[in-house]
């Protein structure tokens, strides 16, 4: 069975570990380690003369070397001329990813590295920054590290110490690890509050190190690069921040500069319509290979400033933004006949089966801008800038540019329930319908770009199972028993009878401590309305996060307690990994999520989450005479008197 590593070998992605980097035209490079068919075509388009084994008496421009490499650096060094450049590739031992159980090529078993039994650098050192940072100073005059991220096999970002992630990665950056069934932990969960907390640079996965003998050679100035080789040729380009303030995009081929002519064209076009944009100009190479200069801007993107706006609880101003947004897509075009509208026969193409009879596509723009979004934007002390505009559509709804600005806004939001979609849908005017028409039309536009057909194999190999995860917990900390085996409880849920109650499996989650009346009653309602209740308790230290305060009852009597009320068919343990009920349902399969009437808001956006699971969301009156709150507020006034 082919492994991720075998997969990759095949592709182009790894190329973005080196499609940035300036090599001079006709320069010698050595080749140290296995390194990828990729690599070595990309050496071949930058017309270099590569060698895979020295030559008795020849010193190189370039010395490439990847972890298992048979030389060690100072052998290597030897090999370099004087102004030549030694590039070094290095997982880092103390990567998150090994930190969360990940084995590798040099990193044999679970924490190997960690624990200083991997292999390492040639002469079986494991490596960490400060380490290899040491040994490099010792034969190199100076040195620049790279963070390749995920690592340097699939990179998508190159990040450097002048240019460090300042938000989480995780949407940006595929994660993945060669044996899942190890894993103790998730990167998704943890890239933020890595960064959150200036530890990336010692987590980072793996370096790649530029270093030069000469002190009078300059090394690259390149400071972060992002690409997107996963396009394929028609699309794929890279962006690149540079000393001194500039940022270039550059076309990975010829096919693909069209795509940054049309961006230049879009971005004029929109600045003569009054829209506010990023200054920058188009060149074409000799090579047929265009690029877009522009300034780098000393801004946060949009899509952050939002974020920061719903963490705030911020509704004014998350209102006003939007509404912002609307304008420019509304000033962006001029409008034509509704009858011109080609999402409709676009529609009938992807999915003839969807009825868009009565739908109201509101206005049709001459050329819908579909990337007047927050992630293609700018948000400064001057309001918004916009910059990348290569995707449009002829005759196309007003209301779809809209919908992507919400789509992406909301499908990573941290605080959803502070102002929700259902809020900004009525408000312009996007009925459910309408909705699941845009979603199929940005479906089929992110499977024609992402070449999801061609790298759908490695796209399914990078699911990490959290039930994994979660399973491994358990058996470390002698708890095996406790664990939640979904397909176990799939299997009771189809072995109970079904009748003609409205679900068949519902759940219900809450701390049930100091359990009352409210309690019961919740449970009691729950089950008149499925036939397999399963009640979810949450941990104490998920009860301590949520509330502030550890649970009267430990968790072990709370789950004895429920279980023992007449209708519970099952109580499982509620940790981090399904406290989310979006997680939840990925373990548990239930029809339905019961709550309390104090969740009302929370519930409408609830159900929007669970429908693509088959679920939704259910809103039970509230007890308000009755609650553990005031039970816990009694017995500490009685405590303290």
């Amino acid at each position: 069975m082919m492994t991720i590593n075998d997969i990759l070998e095949k592709s182009e992605l790894p190329k973005a570990l080196l499609s940035w980097y300036d090599f001079a035209s006709g320069s010698s490079i050595l080749l140290s380690g296995r390194v990828s068919a990729a690599l070595k075509e990309l050496f071949a388009e930058r017309k270099l003369h590569v060698f895979e084994e020295p030559a008795e008496g020849e010193k190189y421009d370039y010395i490439f070397a990847v972890p298992g490499a048979p030389a060690s650096i100072e052998e290597l060094a030897a090999l370099l001329k004087d102004d030549g450049r030694f590039l070094l590739v290095s997982d880092n031992r103390f990567g998150l990813k090994y930190m969360c159980g990940a084995v590798d090529e040099s990193v044999t078993k679970p924490f190997a590295g960690i624990n200083l039994h991997a292999k390492g650098l040639p002469n079986g050192e494991p490596v960490d920054r400060a380490s290899l940072s040491m040994r490099l100073s010792a034969v190199f005059a100076k040195h620049k590290f790279y963070y390749p991220a995920s690592d340097w096999r699939l990179p998508q970002i190159i990040f450097t110490d002048e240019c460090l992630p300042e938000t989480d990665i995780v949407e940006r950056v595929y994660s993945y690890s060669l044996r899942n069934d190890v894993l103790v932990g998730t990167e998704e969960k943890l890239w933020k509050k890595v960064i959150d907390n200036g530890a990336f640079t010692f987590h980072a996965n793996s370096f790649l190190v530029e270093c030069v003998k000469n002190p009078e050679v300059p090394l690259c100035p390149v400071l972060y690069s992002t690409a997107s080789i996963e396009r394929g040729k028609e699309y794929a380009s890279q962006v690149c921040i540079l000393e001194g303030g500039t940022v270039e995009k550059t076309a990975f081929s010829p096919e693909a500069t069209e795509g940054l002519r049309r961006s230049s064209e879009a971005v004029r076009e929109l600045k003569q319509r009054g829209i506010p944009v990023v200054e920058h100009q188009f060149e074409e190479g000799s090579d047929g290979r265009g690029r877009i200069i522009m300034p780098r801007v000393n801004a946060s993107l949009t899509s952050e400033h939002l974020r920061k706006l719903y963490m705030e609880g911020n509704t004014e101003e998350i209102e006003k933004l939007i509404d912002r947004f609307w304008d420019i897509i509304k000033a962006s075009s001029d409008e034509v006949p509704a009858g011109q509208n080609a999402l409709i026969e676009a529609l009938k193409r992807e999915r003839p089966d969807f009825d868009t009879e009565g739908l109201d596509f509101g206005p049709i723009a001459e050329t819908c801008y579909m990337e007047l979004i927050g992630m293609n934007s700018f948000y400064g002390e001057e309001g918004l800038e916009f910059f990348d505009q290569e995707f449009v559509r002829k005759n196309y709804p007003f209301k779809y540019a809209l919908y992507r600005l919400l789509f992406y806004l909301y499908y990573s939001n941290p605080r959803p329930e502070v102002l929700p979609l259902e809020h900004f849908k009525e408000k312009y005017g996007i009925s459910d319908r309408l909705w699941e028409a845009f979603f199929i039309e940005e479906g089929r536009f992110q499977r024609e770009i992402h070449n999801k057909e061609v790298y759908s194999d490695l796209f399914d190999r990078l699911i990490v199972s959290r039930q994994r995860v979660l399973q491994n917990e358990y058996i470390l900390m002698g708890e095996s028993a406790s664990y939640i085996s979904s397909r176990a409880i799939k299997e009771e849920e189809a072995e109970a009878p079904s009748s003609d109650k409205p679900w068949h499996v519902g759940y219900l989650q809450g701390s049930f401590d100091l359990f009352h009346i409210g309690h019961l009653n919740m449970i009691r309602r729950a089950k008149q309305y499925c036939d397999y209740l399963i009640v979810g308790i949450v941990s104490d230290e998920i009860q301590e996060k949520t509330k502030g305060a550890k649970p009267f009852i430990p968790y072990e009597e709370r789950a004895e307690v429920a279980a023992a009320v007449k209708g519970v068919d099952r109580v499982v343990k509620v940790t981090d990994e399904i406290f989310d009920k979006v997680d939840a349902v990925k373990v548990l399969h239930f029809d339905v999520a019961f709550m309390g009437s104090d969740h009302t808001e929370y519930a409408e956006v609830l159900k929007k989450q669970l429908e693509p699971y088959g679920a939704t969301a259910f809103v039970f009156p509230y007890t308000k005479s009755t609650n553990s709150t005031k039970i816990r507020g009694l017995i500490n006034n009685a405590l303290n008197r």
